[in-house]
């Protein structure tokens, strides 16, 4: 299938980008509610917070699939926060590329702890993961 539902969970940047023929996204991926979630139980409504190397900060919604993507011009590294409710999840690093679901998989690769995820507490990496926290007023 195509369309924005389409295979949740995959590294949406391997077809969406400059040489991959489909539309070019700039930053990409799936929202789960939990770390090891099964790749067709995206999370619907959460927000994708993303902030490029220059101030720039994109707010973007998860779709009925858990999918979230853009193609606006964006400059790298980035912040990527996470929000559902109360519930804030901020990444700890910078990332160099907008490819979420590459490291962010089952298994995870490149030091990611699981699924891009947010939720309650015990929905938390076995390691603890990175705490949640309240959003800034």
């Amino acid at each position: 299938d195509t369309g924005p539902l389409m295979t949740p969970g995959q590294d949406c940047l391997t077809c969406h980008s400059e040489s991959g023929g489909a539309g070019t996204f700039t930053v990409a991926g799936t929202v789960y509610d939990r770390f090891d979630a099964r790749a067709d139980h995206g999370l619907a409504g959460a927000e994708v917070v993303i902030t490029d190397a220059n101030g720039k900060q994109l707010s973007l919604a998860t779709n009925a699939a858990g999918n979230f993507y853009s193609d606006e011009r964006l400059t790298f590294p980035i912040a990527a926060e996470v929000r559902r409710g109360d519930s804030v999840r901020r990444m700890g690093v910078r990332p160099q590329n907008g490819a979420c679901s590459s490291c962010h998989s089952r298994p995870p690769t490149g030091g990611a702890e699981g699924r891009v995820f947010v939720g309650p507490h015990d929905s938390l990496a076995p390691d603890g993961g990175a705490t949640p926290t309240t959003p800034s007023p």
